[in-house]
This record gives C-alpha cells, sequence and structure tokens, in this order.
C-alpha cells in the first residue's frame, strides 16, 4: 500500500501545471492566456518532459492582435504548439549539444501529425557571438528568434527560456505553394499540301501574274505556286 501512494505521488508530481508556473512570470501573462485559450496547457501539462520557448508580453501582443480575426482556434494554437519542445533542455546542456552543430528538435505541433515533413521541427544553432538561435528549417524566409535568458527549471520535467521573437511555423497561416508545372509544348501540326488538280481542269485556266511571279490563281479557291502547277500538269 506504501508503494502505491509514493508511486502516485511520484507519477503527479512528474506533471507540472505550465499556467500555475507562469503565474508568478507576469511578464508572460499574455502567452499564459493564450495557453488556456487554445487548449494547449493541458496538453503540455499531460507531459513529462518539455522546453517552452516564451515570447514575453511585449513581443506576443502585436503577433496575436494582428491575427485574432483572421485565424482559427487551430492554427492560433499550433503557433502556440510550436514553442513547445518535446524534450527538456537547460542552458548548459543545449550549448554542450548545439557545440557539434545545428540540432533539430521537435515541437508539439508536429506531433499533431499536421505538418509535412519536417515543418514541425526547430533548428537550434549557436552564432559566432555565442547566441542561441532558434529558426524554421524551411522556407524562402526562415523565421527566427534568439533565446533570451532561462526563466524557469524544473529539472528533467518542465524547462522555460524567454524567447525574442514569436516563431511562425511554416504552412500553419498560408498553404505550402505548389510546384510550378512544366509547360507541355504544343503538338506541331505539319502544313497542309495543296490538293492536286482535277485531271478535268486544263493548265491554261491557270493564270501566272507577273507582278507576283510566285503565285497563281485558278479556278479554284486557293492560291498555287507556279512551280506546283507545271509539276501537277506534267503528272496527268
Amino acid at each position: 500500500m506504501l508503494m502505491l501512494v509514493l508511486l502516485v505521488t511520484v507519477v503527479v508530481a512528474s506533471a507540472q501545471n505550465i499556467t500555475k508556473v507562469l503565474d508568478g512570470e507576469p511578464q508572460f501573462s499574455s502567452l499564459n492566456k493564450l495557453l488556456s485559450e487554445t487548449g494547449v496547457a493541458d496538453e503540455i501539462n499531460i507531459r513529462k518532459s518539455i522546453t517552452v520557448l516564451a515570447p514575453d508580453n511585449s513581443v506576443l501582443d502585436p503577433i496575436v492582435s494582428n491575427l485574432r480575426g483572421k485565424t482559427s482556434p487551430e492554427q492560433l494554437g499550433d503557433i502556440v504548439r510550436y514553442h513547445v519542445l518535446l524534450q527538456y533542455f537547460d542552458i548548459p546542456e543545449l550549448r554542450q549539444i548545439v557545440d557539434k552543430g545545428t540540432t533539430q528538435v521537435t515541437t508539439l505541433y508536429q506531433a499533431t501529425g499536421r505538418p509535412a515533413g519536417i515543418l514541425g521541427f526547430v533548428n537550434i544553432t549557436k552564432t559566432k557571438g555565442g547566441s542561441l538561435d532558434v529558426t524554421t528549417p524551411a522556407g524562402e524566409h526562415p523565421s527566427s528568434s534568439t533565446i533570451v535568458k532561462s526563466i524557469k527549471q524544473i529539472p528533467y520535467n518542465m524547462s522555460i527560456f524567454q524567447l525574442s521573437a514569436v516563431l511562425m511555423p511554416v504552412g500553419v497561416l498560408t498553404e505550402a505553394t505548389p510546384p510550378t508545372p512544366v509547360p507541355v509544348p504544343s503538338p506541331v501540326t505539319a502544313p497542309e499540301s495543296a490538293p492536286a488538280l482535277s485531271p478535268a481542269l486544263s493548265c491554261s485556266s491557270c493564270t501566272c501574274s507577273n507582278s507576283s511571279p510566285y503565285s497563281c490563281s485558278s479556278a479554284y479557291a486557293f492560291p498555287y505556286s507556279c512551280s506546283s502547277i507545271k509539276s501537277t500538269c506534267s503528272s496527268i
């Protein structure tokens, strides 16, 4: 019985409540509200190892204000999900990993199954100046941000970093541009050959014009070249 109580205690303790954690961080109140509105908070709370990339109110408010009324609740939720990494990181661990090169990390948005290919991942890179940049892995104009500082760590369970800008995942607000179709060349139509003169028509009925030595008028409604007339006549 004691073992069962301890097991339940461990399970409950391992599930952190993201909204309660952010309640103590007023500069992230807009994100906290958005997590509840979109239902993403519940998705976070059932996970045991996550990292939240948190834009503060000054960064997030203008973006959300612009998007409201233009996006569906699912789209807005997917933008929030894109800021949740399905892995626990603290700053020292993250720096150690990116020392080996760019690290690609899965987000909660990828877990929905909606993004195509790797569009639900983020790339984390250490710049020459030593800062940690987070960018989208695809797109002509990748969305990028920088990790400003660590806000909260609950070891191996939940980590929260402040982010300098909102990341916009490719494909959430716009459809992927279809590839430009390769033009199919029009079939080449062979020129129609002039119909042969009827044997009943005398060659003398065709008269070549002196002003247009390469044309000939006949009882037919077609123009013929003089050489064609001669050739046709000779075969009759």
